[in-house]
């Protein structure tokens, strides 16, 4: 995927060659950023990761037909509008989609030369429906400041939609301990401190936050923060640390196997974050442009999860998923 490029159109067939050419009608007739995708998993994640406002759907698709990848992005952004690349789809299933999803209108692959007005027509539908959102938003206004000019742009959350409550990231998990001895005593400690990550890149690099500048984010970060935190009684309003600490007794031979023997054990943990999908709105004072940005919001909580990796005697191990501790 080509970055920086701010696509608002995405066109997906399962045929990449076919995808492309269609992408490549609608943006050289009307001189906006498109990009084509065969794959729906790489398409999800597209739409998290770009401000697409228009999207174009083969329905006849063998891993996951466009109905059924449209549902899923609704549940990214619902204020994106569709259109339906039909060729040995019936009339049955275009009319389902057009009343029951909301697809916008249909194309055949027959009359593909008329794509790009039935683009146009739907980026129209699109601002429309943006302006009769009547959702309350929750006003974060910036200044982004680029090269000595001064661009004033307004944020707003349009909506927050809890995804998870108990979050792990795979990359989190830290050693505790190793323990090979019969038994040993330990003095647990964890700390917690309060954290939001946005998107899943701990570097917060990712492609969908490239319209925001260095000097916006952190901003953004905090009051997403602090929206957030009112929302959860678990969790501290203001930045902090603690720590809990105790002692315990480990033994090598406890929770193994009937009939094998641990030659040892590992003790890991990792931080619990709330995940949320966030739909912020980006209006440009100036020219009243919108755009409507979809990120993923990871919020800290006050646990860890703990898990141990026991390694048996005859080379086989085992990994349990052990209990959830409060900081």
């Amino acid at each position: 995927m080509t970055q920086n490029r701010n696509f608002q159109i995405i066109v997906v067939d399962d045929d990449e060659d076919a995808a492309k050419t269609f992408a490549e009608l609608i943006e050289t007739k009307l001189k906006i950023p498109v990009i084509s995708e065969s794959n729906p998993s790489t398409v999800l994640q597209i739409i998290r990761q770009e401000s697409i406002k228009i999207v174009v759907l083969d329905q006849r698709m063998p891993a996951m037909n466009g109905t059924e990848l449209y549902k899923e992005i609704k549940k990214i952004n619902p204020y994106i509008v569709a259109l339906m690349l039909t060729g040995e789809a019936d009339r049955k299933e275009v009319r389902y989609a057009m009343s029951t999803l909301g697809y916008f209108d249909c194309v055949e692959k027959n009359d593909i030369q008329i794509l790009p007005n039935k683009v146009i027509s739907a980026l129209a539908a699109y601002e429309v429906g943006l302006a009769k959102n009547q959702n309350t938003p929750i006003p974060l206004y910036r200044w982004n400041i680029y090269k000595n000019r001064l661009f004033s742009k307004i944020y707003e959350i349009i909506s927050v939609e809890k995804l998870c409550e108990n979050y792990i990231f795979d990359q989190k998990w830290k050693l505790k301990f190793e323990l090979s001895a019969s038994e040993e005593e330990v003095e647990d400690s964890y700390e917690y401190e309060d954290e939001l990550i946005i998107q899943d890149s701990f570097e917060i690099k990712t492609n969908n936050l490239h319209s925001f500048t260095s000097k916006v984010l952190p901003t953004l970060k905090t009051e997403i923060n602090s929206i957030l935190s009112n929302q959860q009684t678990v969790t501290n309003k203001r930045r902090s640390k603690k720590t809990e600490r105790n002692k315990r007794i480990y033994k090598l031979q406890d929770g193994v196997e009937e009939g094998k023997s641990a030659v040892k054990k590992i003790f890991e943990y990792t931080p619990i974050y709330i995940q949320f999908r966030i739909l912020l709105r980006k209006t440009c004072r100036i020219c009243n442009h919108i755009e409507i940005v979809p990120m993923e919001v990871y919020k800290r909580v006050p646990y860890v999860a703990t898990r141990v990796r026991i390694y048996y005697s005859d080379g086989s191990k085992r990994e349990i998923n052990t209990e959830k501790i409060a900081i």
